[in-house]
């Protein structure tokens, strides 16, 4: 998958991102015992990259693997990996709006999976990351979501 993955991110992806999704999705919305988590976190990766280049194709099926997405999108290590992902990630609820009402609550339990006490302790902010997550927080408040039942 990580050949895959790189390859995802091309100009030329747009025709294969329903047949990569297709593919995809299983592997995300699987339980998350059954899989070797190297497969579901490149599953992740792969998506989120994928959705980088085509995220109207990928946002309207969102409903189906937006939860096996952010919880295998939350093991992931910081790195130029994940900010790929987030930022397709980020994309994509942007692209579909109506996501956040049904999965705000695991949107920002990925987004605080984000480690700030690593070697820069940048987090998020140094991937350019922070205005996109601001918006997605501010339509799940704008849709009545309690911040609340977060955990703190």
């Amino acid at each position: 998958l990580g050949v895959v993955s790189k390859a995802c991110a091309g100009p030329d992806v747009a025709q294969f991102a329903l047949v990569a999704l297709e593919r995809l999705a299983p592997i995300l919305t699987a339980p998350m015992a059954t899989l070797p988590r190297g497969l579901v976190q490149n599953a992740a990766v792969c998506l989120g990259r994928l959705a980088l280049t085509t995220p109207e194709t990928v946002a309207p099926h969102a409903h189906v693997y937006m939860g096996g997405w952010c919880a295998a999108l939350r093991g992931l290590t910081d790195g130029e990996e994940k900010a790929d992902a987030f930022k397709g990630l980020l994309r994509v609820v942007l692209a579909n709006q109506a996501i956040v009402q049904t999965h705000f609550k695991s949107l920002c339990e990925c987004f605080a999976s984000w480690q700030r006490d690593g070697p820069d302790r940048e987090g998020w902010d140094a991937w350019g990351l922070g205005p996109e997550m601001q918006q997605v927080v501010t339509l799940g408040v704008q849709s009545g979501f309690d911040l609340n039942v977060l955990p703190p």
